[in-house]
């Protein structure tokens, strides 16, 4: 229960209840839906495997969320679907926030005698000469009223590093080490509360999420489960439009429902 509670993103779809997903595009509802089903499945089963109940998962990772975020996985919806951002609750007033980002290297992260780097123009990562940037797993946000690419990682090996967008250029912000411990650019160990986006964490947290499935179903599993079915992603799942990415890049997935889920945060039937 404590890995559910502790990457509650990964999880928030369940929250997701039908008088949203028939507000939005059914595309992308039908793959929010698929994913929920996904995510239900697995806190079922591991509720199972440790004695414990659903219910009791959904209110970790409701707590966890909130914990997080300082607000509900449904608030959260909301927002991200009228075209907001999401980000760890201690992100804009902590001191791993925006006006931390200064330089462009990730101190204590050497590997190889090389400490990587950020260039500053793309936002790629570097180590020596080598751009270990994977740009399938880039991060977008509005700003400004362009849609930039706001995060980026590198590949994942010991480190996971990730590189953001502030006023034109591009910082060291965040990495992982082999143990999944966060850490900022400058060595200080941070969590998930200190991140700029919940898709940060999603990224950050691939690692426990596999660990987390071999423990369910072990090694020789023939479970259809992954991480590209199950993890909520901010591209597949409709949360930036698949063509394009220039001005009004940010998908308001409210817009064909006009104010039909706007204002009934925390309202109806169901916890949310």
């Amino acid at each position: 229960m404590d890995q559910a509670r502790a990457n509650a993103q990964n999880f928030m779809y369940i929250f997701a209840p039908d008088s949203f997903l028939n507000a939005i595009p059914k595309k992308y509802a039908n793959e929010i839906s698929k994913k929920a089903k996904n995510q239900q499945y697995l806190l079922k089963k591991s509720a199972k495997k440790y004695g414990s109940t659903y219910q009791a998962y959904e209110n970790a990772v409701r707590d966890g969320f909130i914990a997080t975020y300082g607000m509900t996985p449904y608030d959260a919806l909301i927002t991200l679907a009228n075209g907001g951002s999401v980000a760890g609750k201690n992100w804009a007033k902590g001191a791993f926030g925006v006006g931390a980002l200064n330089s462009d290297k990730f101190t204590g992260a050497e590997i190889n005698g090389e400490t990587p780097r950020v260039d500053q123009t793309t936002g790629h990562i570097y180590i020596g000469s080598k751009d270990v940037t994977d740009t399938s797993e880039t991060i977008y946000q509005e700003i400004g009223g362009s849609t930039v690419p706001y995060q980026l990682f590198s590949e994942d090996d010991i480190f996971k590093f990730m590189s953001q967008y502030k006023n034109g250029k591009y910082y060291a912000a965040s990495y992982t080490d082999a143990s999944g411990q966060k850490h900022s650019a400058s060595g200080t160990n941070i969590s998930s509360s200190d991140s700029a986006s919940v898709w940060e964490n999603i990224i950050f947290s691939f690692k426990d999420f596999l660990e987390w499935l071999l423990s369910l179903f072990g090694y020789n599993s023939n479970e259809t489960i992954n991480e590209e079915n199950t993890l909520p992603n901010q591209k597949t799942d409709g949360w930036i439009y698949e063509s394009g990415l220039g001005e009004m890049g940010i998908i308001l997935l409210a817009t064909a429902a006009g104010a039909l889920i706007l204002g009934t945060s925390g309202k109806g039937k169901k916890k949310k």
